[in-house]
């Protein structure tokens, strides 16, 4: 079992060869955390602070409208898009003692940002396969000291081109990404890497990864029945409809069962919502998983 010292707001694990963690152990660490977990904005313009009780204060550039309308809708009245996501990842890191992380689909860094305020990391990296989000990355990136590139955090743009080896067209405008045409939507083409291939370049497999791409998780599987077999990071993925993700050659179930065939324990997050006062996640387990499934809007998922 595993022990911790509870001291500056932070949980500092006790990590020995027989710990395990267990999903009880997750929920209920999540359930304490969740208490005294706050988080609160302060707006001035072309710049928004986020910051948290446990990590913060986090500078966004919202001088482009894109991105100014974006976090204005996703920090709304307590709403928890992304701020719940921080709290099971920060439990999750430190529970299992991550100092690596990955972040695909990065977005416009709020993962990457509140990862890398995590004291254990010594590097995070992210990947993003929209350039203008790209570029909103780095400009974020640029208002926080401590964060530049290339020091704890590295980025890998996927980019859009002429050309591709997935001859993948899709249409986008800012940070938006469509894979259907799209009014008068930019065309392109997107170079994706593989993720055997992203983890040859950043050089290792790392013990925390974050997944949110759009459907293209159907793309992941067959790279996760191999990376799997011989590593076991902590994931939080959000998992799409089937009728996105099946266009890339894979369903859901077949994505799930690449993590509980190999003994990952699992819980789907309450999210999308205010932050509850209970019922943070619903465990998932090979005999409930289709159950679990019915439901086919997307969801996040802890697994560990």
């Amino acid at each position: 079992m595993s022990k911790f010292d509870h001291t500056g707001g932070h949980v500092t694990p006790v990590i020995t060869p027989d710990t395990q963690i267990t999903y009880d152990l997750l929920l209920d660490e999540i359930a304490r955390r969740a208490k005294t977990w706050a988080w609160w904005h302060e707006d001035a313009g072309d710049q928004l602070t986020v910051n948290f009780t446990t990590h913060g204060p986090m500078e966004f550039d919202t001088s482009h409208k894109d991105v100014a309308d974006w976090m204005a809708d996703a920090h709304k009245d307590g709403w928890t898009i992304e701020p719940f996501s921080c709290l099971v990842l920060e439990t999750l890191a430190e529970m299992t003692g991550a100092t690596t992380a990955l972040d695909i689909g990065t977005h416009y860094g709020f993962i990457s940002q509140f990862m890398l305020r995590m004291p254990q990391m010594t590097r995070v990296d992210g990947i993003e396969m929209n350039p203008f989000a790209a570029d909103v990355v780095a400009a974020n990136h640029a208002k926080n000291p401590g964060l530049e590139p290339d020091t704890r955090y590295h980025m890998h743009v996927a980019g859009l081109s002429d050309s591709t080896a997935l001859d993948q067209t899709v249409w986008y405008e800012g940070m938006r990404l469509a894979f259907e045409k799209h009014g008068r939507w930019n065309e392109g083409k997107l170079d994706i890497l593989s993720l055997r291939d992203l983890m040859d370049r950043i050089g290792h497999v790392p013990d925390l990864i974050k997944i949110d791409i759009e459907g293209w998780e159907g793309r992941l599987v067959d790279d996760l029945n191999h990376i799997l077999d011989h590593h076991r990071p902590a994931v939080l993925l959000e998992l799409h409809w089937d009728e996105i993700v099946e266009r890339h050659g894979h369903s859901r179930r077949e994505i799930m069962m690449a993590f509980l065939s190999r003994g990952y324990r699992c819980g789907r997050l309450q999210w999308h919502q205010k932050m509850p006062k209970a019922g943070f996640m619903q465990e998932v387990t090979l005999e409930n998983l289709d159950e679990m499934l019915a439901n086919k809007n997307h969801a996040m998922f802890a697994l560990f």
